[in-house]
């Protein structure tokens, strides 16, 4: 054996991006083949002002130095999803993290940035509680920024069988038709993502409407009242689950088996309405819980992604929407001379309504938009909906001209 004493040592080794993503993506190869079971997908965490997550199909090495919102840009640019991080800090359960109510402001303030997914998930995270990421996820919905919420661990050091005494140990399950990258990530799009315990939860959380509308999406409706379906699996008896209606306990209930499915009634504000919901056991330590179901008249400039986007009017039902960012959706006037107008932006956008109503559409007004329409079936199709602005769909007596 040799002994050596260095007067100084130093190890002065640096890997580029390109060399890290070959290097994790042969881990991850190794680890496939010996849990053909498991699905490994590369992501990627990016740490500008903030600390980010990338969700895309091809995740590619930041090539940015620039402000926040340009590394969400360079995201949205190749087709991906961005997660705004921990919003009170990176601390585990120490304190010293920011407050709610500032934490609300700068993201109400920057739109959260212009990220799609909002880490709320976490039972104790930089002092702050999960009531305390609740409630900002709530007034930001309200807001009509609509974030899909998600759990997580965000350990970085997880040893085998750790996740059942750590106190961050939620999950996201997303609702997807395979566990391929582009359905997970279509599932996250669309907030059809229920998060809670790993250990304590192993069921199904959703919410619905009789229209079929379901969790995650925005319902654009001329409704005073919704009726809401609440649908929930893997219950232990005895769990409470608690309905939130905009941010506030509206309801709850006392699981008597596995299974549990209620109706209610969700009142229809003119600013907008959500709901979710939570479950917990009975001593009150949280288990699951959903994405909101948000119920809207109109939205701000930003409009809703297509993928989100449901139309919900009287005798007037959406059935596909693509390529069409969403703002407004009403109807004007009644009987034979009536007008359904919509608002938005799109390319090469795509709107099929399901046209119950009595009057038959005659004509479509174009302002600042571009497009063609049908009507055939039953069914009113727009088409090639390209540019920013309005339609205005006439209905009744063409006599009667635009009202």
């Amino acid at each position: 054996n040799a002994v050596v004493h260095f007067d100084a040592f130093r190890l002065d080794y640096r890997v580029e991006y390109p060399e890290i993503f070959s290097k994790q993506r042969k881990m991850l190869d190794a680890i496939a083949a010996d849990e053909p079971d498991v699905v490994q997908h590369q992501g990627m965490e990016l740490h500008v002002s903030r600390h980010l997550n990338e969700f895309s199909v091809h995740t590619e090495p930041p090539s940015f130095n620039g402000p926040l919102n340009d590394a969400v840009q360079a995201v949205h640019d190749r087709g991906g999803l961005v997660s705004y991080n921990h919003m009170f800090g990176a601390a585990i359960c120490e304190g010293g993290g920011s407050t709610p109510e500032s934490v609300l402001a700068e993201l109400l303030n920057t739109r959260a940035y212009d990220t799609d997914l909002l880490e709320v998930g976490y039972r104790c995270r930089s002092g702050r509680e999960l009531a305390d990421y609740l409630w900002v996820w709530d007034q930001l919905t309200a807001a009509h920024l609509f974030l899909t919420g998600t759990g997580v661990s965000d350990d970085h050091n997880l040893a085998p069988g750790s996740n059942a005494t750590r106190d961050n140990n939620f999950v996201s399950w997303i609702y997807a038709d395979s566990p391929d990258k582009t359905d997970l990530i279509d599932g996250l799009r669309r907030g059809r993502v229920y998060f809670g315990d790993i250990n304590l939860f192993d069921g199904h959380v959703d919410l619905s409407t009789p229209s079929g509308a379901k969790m995650g999406q925005v319902v654009f409706t001329d409704q005073q009242t919704a009726q809401l379906t609440i649908d929930i699996d893997g219950l232990a008896e005895g769990d409470e689950i608690r309905s939130i209606h905009n941010g506030e306990l509206a309801n709850t209930y006392t699981a008597t088996g596995a299974a549990f499915s209620v109706t209610e009634s969700l009142p229809l504000a003119a600013s907008g309405s959500f709901a979710r919901v939570e479950v917990y056991a009975q001593d009150g330590t949280a288990k699951a819980f959903s994405n909101p179901l948000h119920f809207v008249r109109r939205v701000g400039e930003e409009g809703v992604s297509p993928f989100r986007s449901v139309i919900d009017l009287t005798g007037a039902q959406s059935t596909e929407i693509t390529g069409f960012s969403l703002r407004r959706a009403t109807l004007r006037g009644n009987g034979r001379d009536s007008a359904l107008i919509l608002g938005g932006s799109g390319e090469q956008g795509t709107v099929v309504l399901e046209w119950s109503r009595t009057e038959r559409p005659y004509s479509v007004i174009f302002q600042g938009l571009s497009g063609t329409w049908s009507f055939d079936g039953g069914l009113l199709t727009l088409s090639n909906l390209t540019g920013d602005g309005s339609l205005t769909v006439l209905a009744g007596n063409p006599g009667k001209g635009s009202p």
